[in-house]
């Protein structure tokens, strides 16, 4: 796991969760994985249902984040997007 230090995360709004919730979302927008506590990022630039399934596999797991310890994964954009469309 490589953080990127030109990704700041984001979670996804409660709007954002709602549509996801209602099967609406951006299916070509760049998700990411990233730990709440610290903001360490796990891995960007994947489609939605890729990065749910990063989310739910590290939760399983137990994987806990290597900067702080926490195993509270989540999902996200970068920071200042609300299309997750960003060039690092």
């Amino acid at each position: 796991m490589l953080k990127n230090p030109k990704v700041t995360p984001r979670a996804l709004t409660t709007k954002e969760k709602a549509d996801r919730a209602n099967d609406i979302y951006d299916s070509f927008a760049n998700y990411l994985c990233f730990c709440p506590g610290c903001n360490y990022v796990d891995k960007t630039n994947m489609y939605l249902m890729r990065a749910e399934m990063r989310v739910q596999k590290l939760r399983d797991e137990g994987v806990k984040c290597p900067n702080c310890g926490r195993c509270g994964w989540i999902l996200g954009y970068p920071l200042g997007s609300t299309t997750g469309f960003v060039k690092f």
